[in-house]
């Protein structure tokens, strides 16, 4: 069952578990221990492919519709991570990494080690409250 559409990204639910598509990955998120799994689309192709083979042995007509939903929604799903960008194959992860934002610098009182361009030393140097000096 289709939970939320956002950002191009689809939320998904089977259950007690929800999946969906981010930055190449299937999250996948259950309920009831809280644990959360991150899948290639790779590998949630072959989690599809064993429910489908789950559903041709059902008995039970519900539960059988109820799995090939789920299995069209999880292909849905794997679609969507594709076109994101597969993370297993190498050209994707050279441009992640080639593209990752760097981290932001953090800076404070005591963490500048280094020293202060001339003509700002001068202008800051009354200012300035160095302890130890």
């Amino acid at each position: 069952m289709v939970v939320s559409r956002k950002n191009g990204s689809t939320l998904f639910k089977y259950g007690s578990v929800y999946f969906h598509a981010r930055e190449g990955a299937v999250h996948i998120f259950c309920e009831r221990n809280g644990e959360e799994t991150v899948a290639s689309a790779s590998e949630f192709a072959e989690r599809i492919a064993s429910i489908g083979l789950e559903a041709d042995r059902c008995i039970y007509l519900e539960e059988r519709l109820a799995l090939k939903n789920a299995a069209d929604e999880m292909a849905q799903c794997a679609k969507e991570a594709l076109a994101q960008g597969d993370l297993t194959e190498q050209q994707v992860r050279d441009y992640k990494a080639r593209h990752r934002s760097k981290p932001a610098t953090l800076v404070g009182p005591g963490t500048y080690t280094g020293q202060l361009p001339t003509e700002l030393a001068a202008e800051l140097a009354p200012k300035l409250i160095i302890p130890g000096v």
